[in-house]
């Protein structure tokens, strides 16, 4: 069974330690301000972001897909989880102590997590 390259203990700790990098524009604040357009929250980017992070916080092992090369040299670990209620496809990378190259947004197919999970199609 494949492993995570990154260690979600290490993950949350970022997250807390709020050593996270969100790339401008962020496509994550953009879909997640989208699914919650017409609700209380998240209602802007500040809370957007927050719910990224909480998200990212729920995952376990049981909801690893893989990881895979992006750009040539950079690792990213994805994962599917339901988490509110909806299904997301998440996606980062750890760069030099921080957590960036974060996706998180409704899958664009469905996902089978190497625990056996199936999140559908968001």
């Amino acid at each position: 069974m494949q492993r995570a390259a990154y260690s979600l203990s290490e993950v949350f700790r970022l997250i807390d330690e709020k050593k996270v990098v969100f790339t401008a524009p962020s496509r994550s604040i953009r879909q997640v301000t989208a699914v919650y357009r017409n609700t209380a929250s998240p209602k802007d980017e500040i809370e957007a972001r927050e719910f990224i992070c909480e998200g990212i916080k729920t995952l376990t092992e049981k909801h690893f897909c893989g990881s895979q090369m992006q750009w040539g040299n950079l690792v990213v670990d994805k994962y599917g989880v339901i988490f509110d209620g909806k299904p997301w496809f998440v996606k980062f990378a750890i760069v030099e102590g921080e957590l960036e190259e974060i996706s998180f947004h409704p899958p664009e197919q469905e996902l089978k997590t190497l625990g056996g999970l199936l999140i559908p199609k968001g």
